[in-house]
């Protein structure tokens, strides 16, 4: 049995929506050669070193490969971490609209304002969202989490 064929080893890239998509051998043998580069990096080897450990025509290539990884890596964070705090806010603004409903009810005009500005706000909100997650529809890659399963094979 092959290390492809093994039950144990799970690869998972997961799309925008969650859902896991499959992934070619050597997408997964390129992402792990260029972690193990940046490890060998931040140990304290140079380009040449590891243009030479990890079969790289230059220390050039070496580095371009792991400066494309790191990008990559960051603008997944940031993508995240922009769609997490708008999908907080939303969630505020909605407690916010909870607490002065009753005021609307009670026909407040004050309150039909301030909540007429909140329903505006989650609007905007929303299409932020929407926006960021049509950015990243177009992007072939994910998070990626390479384990073991915890089943018994």
């Amino acid at each position: 049995m092959s290390d492809t064929d093994d039950p144990d080893n799970v690869l998972v890239f997961r799309n925008p929506a969650g859902q896991p998509v499959a992934v070619p051998d050597d997408v997964v043998t390129e992402a792990e050669r260029a972690y193990r580069c940046y490890m060998l990096n931040i140990g304290g080897k140079s380009w040449q070193e590891i243009a030479e450990l990890e079969n790289y025509p230059s220390a050039g290539a070496a580095k371009y490969d792991v400066d494309r990884y790191m990008e990559e890596a960051r603008s997944l964070v940031v993508e995240a971490s922009q769609q997490k705090m708008l999908v907080r806010e939303v969630s505020r603004l909605d407690f916010l609209q909870d607490r002065i409903w009753p005021g609307v009810q009670a026909g407040s005009l004050a309150a039909v304002k301030e909540v007429r500005g909140i329903i505006m706000d989650r609007v905007r909100l929303i299409e932020a969202i929407a926006l960021l997650k049509h950015l990243e529809g177009g992007r072939s890659h994910n998070t990626v989490v390479i384990g073991a399963t915890s089943g018994s094979g």
